[in-house]
């Protein structure tokens, strides 16, 4: 099993190297610890127990902007994929691209009504519940722009999350286990909660916060490490 070594700003893999990440083919996995997409990815490749390699970009060090990452990524952003010669950015389509990839059809299952639905969520994502780092997070810990229209339309979105929990569950497509589109979201949920940066109440919304507590239990390989990163850098900002 795979151990883990932290630090405040990156995730690094230790251990012994299966002989899958060596040859062509290999799932290479180009990310930083507290991104958002990254935790996302990280979460597939753990907790579905897929071969891959870890390759920690640290984005504080300008690491993204290096020419051999940018030979992966040209937009120098992470999270970005090798898999043998073909590479590939975008959290919802990295995803996307390992769940089929590598058949992980509970991640993305195979009814097109509920791959129809996870789709809807990746989308409804980017200008939405993606507004808990871009107008919440960064400008308030990390000196970006403050960005009242995007407070509002991230609590309006948690306000969509907490109708569309009640109606139904216990995971955003519908299904009985955690999806690809599960994993996009937690990310930006769960790293605005008082144990971490602290910077949203979820108290008008309990359907959301136990969403959240029951995406944690069904995690069990992979949460508590990759939660601790955030976690661990609320404490020096």
């Amino acid at each position: 099993s795979r151990k883990f070594r932290f630090n405040a700003w990156c995730l690094d893999t230790v251990g012994k190297t299966s002989s899958a990440m060596s040859g062509p083919g290999c799932l290479n996995v180009y990310a930083f610890g507290v991104s958002q997409p990254s935790r996302s990815v990280l979460l597939l490749c753990e907790e579905s127990g897929i071969d891959y390699k870890f390759q920690a970009v640290d984005i504080t060090k300008g690491e993204q902007k290096a020419p051999d990452f940018l030979k992966v990524n040209p937009s120098g952003m992470v999270p970005a994929i090798s898999d043998g010669d073909f590479n590939l950015s975008e959290g919802s389509a990295i995803l996307t691209y390992i769940a089929q990839s590598r058949s992980l059809d509970t991640w993305l299952p195979s009814n097109p009504q509920v791959q129809a639905k996870v789709n809807f969520w990746l989308s409804w994502h980017q200008e939405n519940t993606r507004l808990g780092t871009k107008a919440i997070l960064r400008p308030k810990k990390f000196g970006g722009d403050k960005d009242p229209a995007g407070e509002k339309q991230f609590a309006n979105g948690i306000a969509f999350l907490e109708k569309r929990l009640s109606e139904g569950g216990p995971f955003l497509a519908g299904t009985s286990a955690p999806t690809i589109a599960d994993l996009l979201i937690l990310p930006e949920l769960d790293q605005l909660q008082p144990e971490c940066f602290d910077l949203f109440d979820f108290g008008p919304y309990p359907k959301v916060t136990e969403y959240i507590e029951r995406m944690r239990q069904a995690l069990p390989k992979s949460y508590a490490a990759n939660f601790a990163v955030p976690c661990d850098v609320s404490k020096l900002v």
